[in-house]
């Protein structure tokens, strides 16, 4: 069987570029190491994940989930045949042979352990036309966490904005459901947690709009996922804490979201007027009993930007402490006032 030289070429410029990538990255690896070990317990293999103490009094807020999510099957079999960009290569996936290949090394990928590599051919497939196709050969819902980490750096390290996008969407977010779900949402494996750790650390927009954003708007974002995030998501750029703050403010209230606001919050950081108006209409906006994170995210956002706020912003607040009084004057009585007060001494 004849081997296309150029195409073999281009494995190798691909390969080339994937170790420059690589070294990169790695400049950040001792950095992520020693935030890894903070969070991972004295069993390595799991990071546990921290109960949440008002869990029973906002059950109701934990998750609101109103569409179904969408998977890699869903987006290849959606696609017509696939067309060749110049210059990217694309595998023949109607080749016998090559979906066969594929499939093989997706069962590798099922048992694949710490002391495994990963083989040329699926290094390439972030660099394929229709990567996706091909990821989709290898049954992503089978591979293991120490695959789904390895596959999660290749995405990283041959990083396109809008690829490395759908992977975290289609792909991670099933990874890292699945594992919460197996072990019954109180730990999750450490590879998956540094998967997260990872991309959040390394490319935090695209990370929010291919793992976060979709599931806030979906109301699906579990509350382990939320314990999760939120510590890694302390020290992001001011750029991408506005980004946040500004989608989940038009976001429903859930307990997952409302822990994130609150980490973003309390991070301080100074924020655009567009920000700080977005905000106080999102706690303006609610008519219904909140969690109680959200009078706690309330107080800290008054106590540090209201000096951000125009007079209007304070008076819509006002009406919202006393339109929440309405609603839930026993639960949260003692927030509720903490936030008066706070009106009072600015």
């Amino acid at each position: 069987m004849l081997v296309d030289e150029t195409f073999v070429q281009t494995v190798i410029n691909i390969e080339k570029d994937q170790l420059r990538r690589r070294k990169e990255l790695d400049r950040e690896e001792d950095t992520i190491r020693e935030c890894t070990l903070q969070y991972l317990t004295l069993n390595t293999e799991y990071h546990v994940i921290p109960t949440y103490t008002q869990a029973e009094q906002d059950q109701a807020f934990i998750c609101t989930q109103t569409k179904p999510w969408t998977t890699l099957a869903d987006i290849v079999f959606s696609k017509k045949e696939t067309i060749a960009i110049k210059g990217r290569p694309v595998l023949p996936i109607a080749d016998r042979k090559v979906a066969q290949v594929y499939k093989k090394m997706g069962q590798s990928l099922a048992h694949f352990t710490t002391v495994d590599t990963l083989p040329k051919a699926i290094k390439i497939i972030p660099s394929l036309s229709n990567w996706d196709a091909v990821l989709f050969l290898t049954c992503p819902s089978n591979w293991s966490s120490e695959a789904v980490l390895q596959i999660t750096l290749l995405f990283l390290n041959h990083i396109k904005a809008i690829q490395t996008k759908q992977y975290f969407e289609y792909v991670l977010v099933h990874a890292i459901k699945s594992n919460l779900i197996q072990h019954n949402y109180v730990r999750l494996d450490s590879a998956l947690y540094q998967c997260l750790q990872k991309a959040i650390l390394s490319h935090p927009g695209i990370f929010f709009k291919g793992y976060l954003f979709p599931q806030s708007e979906l109301g699906c974002l579990s509350l382990a996922e939320a314990m999760i995030l939120r510590d890694m998501m302390t020290g992001i750029p001011v750029v991408y804490t506005t980004m946040a703050l500004l989608q989940f403010s038009t976001c429903s209230i859930t307990l997952p979201v409302s822990l994130l606001m609150d980490a973003l919050v309390n991070q301080r950081q100074p924020l655009p007027y567009r920000v700080i108006d977005a905000l106080v209409y999102h706690y303006f906006n609610q008519s219904t009993v909140v969690p109680c994170i959200w009078y706690q995210t309330l107080d800290t956002f008054i106590s540090v930007y209201h000096t951000d706020m125009v007079p209007i912003h304070k008076k819509k607040l006002l009406d919202t402490i006393h339109n929440q009084q309405c609603l839930d004057h026993i639960s949260h009585a003692y927030l509720i006032q903490n936030i008066k007060d706070e009106f009072i001494n600015i």
